[in-house]
């Protein structure tokens, strides 16, 4: 009897528990909007910067896979392109490679950043415009950044 009492109390206390959070969700949410929008304010930073960085990153990430797992790159592609919610914006990348045995093996990679990273000029423009796309080639090794 007492564990059926303790599991309907549980039940209730969980079920407060999110009538409360649903309350306050909205609070919370407009706090994070306004640390991504402070955060923004102090550290803002060109589209092309971001592009060449993690053009760089995938670099190594196929270099990597060639080496290391015995991957042919056959090609690939990285899009940059704004959420549905025109607050972020975010890097797509799809690379393809082929095995020793000739199947065909994808790699990819999704990050999102707030679009109040952007310094002021790239993200009115970036926000006027469409997707963004870049076909991948095989880097070299001198290609890749230390």
């Amino acid at each position: 009897m007492s564990l059926k009492k303790k599991t309907t109390d549980t039940i209730l206390t969980l079920k407060e528990l999110n009538e409360k959070y649903e309350q306050i969700k909205p609070l919370i949410e407009e706090f994070k909007t306004f640390i991504e929008e402070f955060i923004g304010a102090t550290r803002k930073v060109e589209l092309n910067h971001l592009i060449d960085l993690h053009s760089s990153f995938y670099d190594d990430l196929i270099l990597r896979a060639m080496s290391e797992e015995q991957l042919t790159f056959a090609g690939g592609e990285l899009i940059v392109d704004k959420d549905s919610n025109k607050r972020n914006f975010s890097f797509f990348m799809e690379a393809y490679f082929k095995n020793v045995d000739g199947e065909w093996i994808k790699k990819e990679h999704h990050i999102s950043y707030p679009l109040s990273y952007l310094v002021e000029k790239d993200r009115h423009e970036f926000l006027s415009g469409g997707e963004l796309k870049y076909d991948l080639e095989a880097p070299t090794k001198k290609e890749v950044t230390p």
